[in-house]
Formats: C-alpha cells, structure tokens, sequence
C-alpha cells in the first residue's frame, strides 16, 4: 500500500506540474477546476501538499531564507475546507513572492513528532516558520484578517 501511495503522489505531481506549466504557456486566462479553485496565469495554486517526513526540509530548513506558511489540515474537516482557498487567496495577493505556503494531512502516518513538537491540538492550524521558528499562528477557519495576518508576516520578515 506504500508503494501504491508513493505511485499515487508522484503521479499527481507529474499531473500538478503539466497542468503548472500549460497554464504558463497558455493563453488562458481562467481555468476552473472546482467551485472553490480558480486558476489564472498569476495564480497557480500556492499551496503545496507535503508528507509529515518532508516537514524538516520543506518548513524548517527552507524558512532560514523566507517565511513558510504550513496549515495542518484534513479531508474530513469542513472548517478546512472552508480556509483553503481564503488562505491560497491571501497568500497569492501578499506573500507569494517572499514565501511558501505548504499543507500537510494530519491522517498521514507519522505525524505524531511534528504533533508533539507544536502542540497541534485541533485543525486547522495554520503556522508560518521563519529562520527556524514559528512567528505567527492561528487555529480554525479565521474568519477576517488572512491579508492582514499574511501582511504583518511579509513585514516581520522585512524587519528581520
């Protein structure tokens, strides 16, 4: 079942990056995928899942030069749902240049360290890492303020 899920992943990246680059290369403005997911040329969907055994690499070491925004997040979870795209959204008008945004499932095995080492105790949680540690943090589906929260991160950075 590994395998078959290290297959699945690979090949929806292999998929997320054609898609990635006929979206450059086109001349389409706006793509829809679903209700929630609109893709232009100038948005192509921040957000990028990781695997929990990417979480050192991917957030930690990476955010030695720019701020990582990561949110724990579930399949199941409506509030998660919700925040996706208000987050990508925020992100993509303030941050994109600066940082990376990533999300992990916390249904994958081997979650429990990174669960212990935040203290992850209800989703969404969405943290943002920078030269190693975490600088901003909120749980749920923050209803008011994504822009802003992105926005004090895009200046703390600045200033640090």
């Amino acid at each position: 079942k590994s395998q078959q899920n290290k297959t699945s992943l690979s090949n929806s990246i292999m998929l997320s990056n054609i898609l990635r680059k006929n979206i450059i290369n086109s001349n389409i403005k706006n793509i829809n995928f679903s209700q929630n997911i609109s893709v232009s040329r100038n948005s192509l969907l921040p957000a990028q899942i990781i695997m929990p055994y990417e979480f050192n690499e991917k957030v930690k070491r990476e955010s030695h030069n720019k701020p990582i925004v990561v949110e724990f997040f579930a399949d199941w979870c409506g509030p998660c749902k919700e925040l996706a795209p208000r987050l990508e959204s925020a992100f993509d008008k303030t941050l994109i240049d600066d940082g990376k945004l990533y999300k992990i499932n916390v249904d994958e095995a081997k979650i429990e360290d990174i669960v212990a080492e935040i203290s992850l105790s209800a989703i969404p949680d969405t943290l943002c890492y920078f030269k190693g540690d975490i600088i901003a943090r909120f749980k749920g589906s923050k209803q008011d303020g994504l822009e802003q929260w992105c926005d004090d991160i895009k200046n703390y950075v600045k200033n640090n």
